[in-house]
């Protein structure tokens, strides 16, 4: 790259290119200019722009050699270099969308006022003086601090202990009982209990999975070849039991008293929920899915209904 002039620069954006089934990623490249000595990069094995900042060069010409690629492939490729003088550091790169959904920034930058998505504490604070104002908002707030209460007398080991594993099944238990037919119920409806673990109970009473319709995790297959889902539709009512019969009623009740004994029960449900999170990513295996995709239970775009929740938690 040869400019017109002598320029400074000390920003790269490289963009490599993105057919990844011919192409590798170049992994170490030199820069090297017409004056001074030059400079190794390491690149991120990725096609999505990079950006490259170095000490501020005056040159004639840059040159990229590439030293090194991630893999074997027939070629290697860059699609665009673009070179700026950015001391103020504004230039960024442009990810495409995709990309940019699929790594996230996660970096945790912190905010001074807390709650700080959908809810302020001028929110919060309005809350409360309603809640003096209004018999039936005080009403439905004792409602929410009593279950929260009886969640905090659960130890915490047996919280973690009642939610499913990672890739665990989920379902809806479309397929009923394989004694009678009836259904069970569905996700946060189903017919479980904490008491039985496991287990299911159809609307004529019928407990499952039993000694001759097991299930080890991924489905008991009746006489017809119909999966029943007894275990997944149970996993199913755990998460979503804790979602909305446990998490709410904490988050609420923290909300509104500062109470961390709250804060610290939701924290080790959303823990609990999140070290699984990654491998539970077929929704309801009896959803006609294909491929199968989720989070949990929720199948496709129905994730999005939790996750606003997940955010307000």
């Amino acid at each position: 790259m040869t400019f017109d002039r002598a320029v400074t620069i000390d920003t790269l954006v490289i963009e490599q290119c993105e057919m990844d089934t011919l192409y590798a990623n170049a992994e170490r490249v030199e820069l090297s200019f017409s004056d001074g000595a030059p400079i190794e990069v390491t690149l991120e094995d990725t096609w999505a722009p990079q950006i490259v900042r170095f000490e501020p060069r005056e040159t004639q010409w840059l040159r990229l050699t590439i030293l090194s690629g991630y893999g074997q492939k027939n070629y290697l490729g860059i699609d665009e270099l673009q070179v700026f003088h950015d001391p103020d550091k504004v230039v960024q790169a442009v990810m495409p969308p995709r990309m940019r959904w699929e790594h996230p920034d996660l970096t945790a930058r912190g905010r001074e006022v807390h709650p700080c998505v959908n809810k302020t504490p001028d929110d919060v604070e309005r809350a409360r003086s309603n809640i003096e104002r209004y018999e039936w908002l005080a009403d439905w707030v004792a409602t929410q601090r009593k279950a929260a209460d009886e969640w905090l007398e659960r130890p915490d080991d047996w919280i973690l202990e009642m939610i499913p594993e990672p890739g665990a099944c989920f379902a809806y238990g479309f397929t009923g009982c394989p004694i009678c037919g009836a259904r069970w119920g569905s996700w946060g409806g189903a017919r479980c209990s904490w008491d039985n673990p496991g287990h299911v109970t159809c609307a004529n009473g019928h407990v499952l999975p039993d000694a001759e319709h097991p299930d080890e995790g991924t489905g008991y297959v009746g006489e017809d070849g119909r999966i029943h889902y007894f275990v997944g539709s149970w996993n199913a009512w755990v998460v979503e039991s804790l979602q909305f019969k446990a998490l709410r009623p904490l988050c609420i009740t923290y909300l509104l008293t500062g109470d961390e004994r709250y804060a610290q029960k939701a924290a080790v449900i959303l823990d609990g929920l999140a070290r699984i999170y990654p491998e539970c990513d077929a929704g309801s295996w009896d959803y006609p899915s294909n491929p199968p995709s989720g989070r949990f239970c929720r199948p496709w775009y129905q994730v999005a209904r939790v996750l606003i929740h997940y955010v307000d938690f």
